[in-house]
């Protein structure tokens, strides 16, 4: 059950990333279509913020969880 999980998260993250490159390209090709270094930046970046969106949600639920056993 858990392939199904992985699989469908990558979908998701994938349809994500798909949506914001696709709306970064054409915004680009409405400013005048010229490829610059800031577009190819925008263009990667939409592809790698899921991720962080992800791993902030992930340390955000790891860090609400109580410290078993630890005295802090």
């Amino acid at each position: 059950m858990s392939d199904f999980y992985v699989v469908l998260s990558l979908a998701v993250y994938v349809a994500i990333a798909a949506a914001f490159v696709t709306e970064t390209y054409m915004e680009g090709e409405r400013a005048g279509g010229h490829w610059d270094e800031s577009r190819v930046l925008g263009l990667g970046m939409c592809v790698i913020w899921p991720v962080l969106a992800c791993a902030v949600a992930a340390a955000a639920i790891w860090s609400s969880k109580p410290l078993m056993g630890l005295k802090v």
